[in-house]
């Protein structure tokens, strides 16, 4: 998992790290516990299980370091956070727990920097000079293994003990939920009963699929990309127009988009082929919390529920949300599926390392959308003001694209993640940007004045 955080000042790294140390790891919850001791614990590999061994070394400038920029370059620009991000893709060691936070001291968008053309570094490549109403800020990536925490979980790390108080999301995770005892008992019976069929029925479709989106092997180089920033009014708007959820919106959206970069690129149909859909959907895994969380310490509780989401070339954008709100209903609010694919994970992984990568060999839908809850209102960490977030997903088995919706405040950015051998970077930004502008076009077809 990796996780940007952009702060509207400069940090002070030697700073940080001692109010980390102070407000994370000394943090009691409500039974006494420091729940956040655990990110002082080495996740390794013993007989094939998955173990926590006590790093008896720890020391927090193993975890919080700061980023250097390229010689003769003051500051890291927003189009070199590819090449960041792609450095962060890899294993990391077992001498110390799996997760580090990376400051970037200067960081800067590209709308306020301007090009140099009489100027070059000593490795020949272009330098970026600050334009006179740019404003340099900061940065902090989270590169976090999934054994410890997922992007909410993290959300919740900064709500519990890093931030001034709490903030406004549009989910609580830890808010509990009341649930009839019979409607929890249907719920495991039907789990039951289904499990088995699901899983089989989950594996074979991707054993038999032909989506470009599969991935045989990592053969690539993995790419990261974020699109514009989208008003959240926007989606509001277009939410109360039409009576739809947000996700149902942004999964049409992308639906769109997939039929536009196909068309644009002139590639390979991207689509997975049904005999009774040739070309004309995608099989989309949308991975959602399974909500209360038991604690406020890091965890993963990430379910997925599959659904076909419609490519093909449609008369309208309206009819292409009305297609996917159809198959929400039968396919994700009406399912099961969420609670029973978490569960059947948390079953699986009770096993050894190679049962479960056997197991799971041939699953995994072509994409995966993750809709993480929405930060409504301004907030600091530990005494920095927050500007924007943004989340990827890491590669999941022989899924080719991962999108994650990250909504802070008054506007939101899709943040995308793919392999070369998949899509070109170019594509995937072009992606990211083109399901931005189906909202958009949605909108004008739903009367809904575009300021």
């Amino acid at each position: 998992m990796l996780m940007l955080i952009v702060y509207g000042t400069e940090i002070d790294p030697k700073s940080y790290q001692e109010k980390f140390s102070k407000r994370v790891f000394s943090h009691v919850n409500s039974e006494g516990m420091k729940p956040f001791l655990k990110l002082r614990n080495i996740f390794i590999r013993k007989f094939g299980y998955g173990c926590w061994k006590r790093d008896s070394n720890f020391d927090i400038k193993n975890h919080i370091r700061v980023f250097s920029p390229k010689e003769g370059r003051p500051f890291l620009v927003e189009t070199d956070l590819q090449e960041v991000l792609a450095s962060l893709t890899g294993d990391m060691s077992e001498e110390h727990p799996q997760w580090e936070e990376i400051i970037i001291q200067k960081f800067v968008y590209s709308k306020d920097v301007i090009i140099d053309d009489g100027l070059t570094t000593g490795g020949g490549e272009k330098i970026f000079q600050l334009k006179p109403s740019g404003k340099i800020r900061s940065a902090k990536i989270l590169r976090c293994h999934q054994a410890y925490m997922e992007i909410v979980s993290s959300l919740v790390m900064i709500r519990t003990c890093m931030t001034e108080g709490s903030f406004e999301t549009s989910l609580d995770p830890l808010r509990p939920i009341k649930v009839n005892p019979w409607e929890r008992f249907i719920q495991l019976c039907t789990m039951v009963i289904f499990g088995t069929s699901t899983l089989v029925r989950y594996i074979y479709a991707e054993v038999n699929s032909d989506s470009r989106f599969i991935l045989n092997r990592f053969s690539g180089r993995i790419i990261h990309c974020w699109s514009e920033p989208i008003k959240m009014n926007l989606l509001e708007k277009i939410q109360k127009a039409r009576d739809c959820s947000q996700m149902e919106i942004l999964a049409a959206a992308i639906g769109g988009a997939i039929r536009t970069v196909s068309e644009k690129f002139c590639t390979k149909p991207i689509w997975l082929i049904f005999p009774d859909s040739f070309e004309d959907s995608v099989l989309m895994g949308l991975s959602k919390i399974v909500v209360p969380y038991p604690s406020e310490g890091p965890m993963n509780r990430y379910g997925m529920v599959d659904v076909t989401i419609n490519t093909e070339h449609l008369s309208s954008r309206l009819e292409r949300l009305e297609s996917v709100r159809e198959r929400f209903v039968k396919q994700v609010q009406r399912s099961p599926l969420l609670k029973l694919n978490y569960w059947l994970m948390k079953y699986i992984g009770r096993f050894p390392s190679r049962v479960i990568q056997f197991a799971l060999a041939d699953s995994g839908a072509p994409v995966v959308f993750n809709h993480i809850p929405w930060i409504k209102s301004k907030l600091s960490l530990m005494g920095d003001e927050l500007e924007e977030f943004a989340g990827w997903m890491p590669m999941l088995t022989r899924t080719g694209l991962g999108i994650v919706s990250a909504r802070y405040c008054d506007s939101m950015r899709l943040c995308g993640v793919s392999e070369t051998s998949r899509l070109s970077p170019e594509e995937l930004q072009f992606m990211l940007n083109e399901i931005g502008k189906e909202l958009v076009a949605l909108a004008e077809e739903c009367n809904i004045p575009i300021v």
